[in-house]
């Protein structure tokens, strides 16, 4: 399914298919809206693009 890149904070995130089926849109643009800590985002197991 591949990976597309996600921006959280000040880095960009590549998401794969397992993590998109889990992190729906809603979700993505709530964290990007709230400003949530590039720390944060990673804690959740996100890598960094």
């Amino acid at each position: 399914m591949g990976s597309r890149p996600v921006r959280l904070a000040r880095r960009t995130y590549r998401v794969d298919g397992a993590q998109a089926a889990a992190m729906d849109e809603l979700l993505v643009a709530g964290l990007t809206a709230s400003g949530v800590s590039d720390a944060a985002a990673e804690a959740t197991g996100l890598r960094v693009a």
